[in-house]
């Protein structure tokens, strides 16, 4: 199983991810009280989770899963920059996971001009094959359907990816490319959004 897939269950396992929907709580208590607090109210959601360190001075909190025992570590001093990152190890193999804050659009993803980028996903990890990275992120423009599903399909074919899905599905627009060697990928879902646009864009690479 690929690194990414378990630190990604290892958070599942955990709960922490519904920690982090609480985002505006938890970005509070990690920005105005330190990594104890923190880690006191995950302890508090999770009974399955026990709180193996805290660092303040590192801005980490480690996390078991009293079930599995797996560990997680949590990097709260990003949530200062609003954002939350997660590391995880697996045989020997890591992975991270970052909500917001320094995650960023790789430059191969295209990114729709002149709009809005919300808070970037983005994973990547080590497998025997090498590395792999893997994201979410949405834009919203104030351009037509039509025109942003036409820029994301020259992108593809420009970047010599081949367009494989181009669906219309009510006003739902989904646009799948992929490079002939399978190492590169995008999906964006296009839809119209208060006047505007909004895409959706889940991307991965492999390298």
């Amino acid at each position: 199983m690929h690194p990414i897939l378990v630190v990604l269950i290892v958070l599942l396992s955990i709960g922490i991810l519904g920690i982090v929907a609480l985002v505006g709580t938890g970005l509070y208590v990690a920005r105005h009280g330190g990594g104890y607090a923190l880690a006191k109210m995950i302890a508090q959601a999770n009974p399955n989770v026990e709180v193996v360190r805290t660092d303040d001075g590192a801005g980490t909190i480690t996390l078991r899963d009293r079930r599995n025992g797996k560990e997680v570590t949590l990097t709260f001093d990003d949530a200062r920059r609003g954002g939350i990152r997660f590391l995880a190890e697996d045989s020997g193999k890591s992975a991270s996971v970052q909500f917001g804050g320094d995650a960023k659009v790789p430059g191969w993803v295209p990114t729709y001009p002149g709009g809005h980028v919300e808070p970037v996903v983005a994973a990547s990890g080590e497998s025997d094959q090498g590395r792999e990275e893997g994201g979410n992120f949405t834009v919203n423009t104030g351009d037509d359907p039509a025109k942003v599903m036409a820029f994301y399909e020259a992108q593809a074919r420009e970047a010599g990816m081949r367009v494989e899905v181009k669906e219309h599905r009510g006003e739902r627009n989904t646009i799948v490319a992929k490079d002939d060697e399978g190492r590169r990928e995008f999906t964006a879902i296009i839809m119209p959004h208060f006047g505007g646009t909004t895409v959706n864009v889940t991307y991965k690479r492999e390298r």
